[in-house]
């Protein structure tokens, strides 16, 4: 993903970010983007606009080997 050229710098930090976070904490939700900086600093839906999925197929990649 972070290879992907359609993203831009911050996205890429953003999903970086996210995996970081992983690595640190074992697991990520979608409430922890709502809730836990610096996820919820930023406005995601202005940050990847029609990139969502970026965030959404990272999430659930993430999260699935926890359940």
């Amino acid at each position: 993903i972070l290879n992907d050229t359609s993203l831009d710098d911050m996205q890429k930090s953003y999903l970086q970010h996210i995996i970081d976070y992983v690595k640190t904490n074992g697991d990520i939700t979608f409430m922890d983007l709502q809730q836990v900086s610096p996820f919820c600093d930023y406005v995601i839906t202005d940050l990847f606009g029609d990139k969502l999925m970026y965030i959404k197929n990272l999430v659930n990649g993430l999260h699935k080997p926890v359940l």
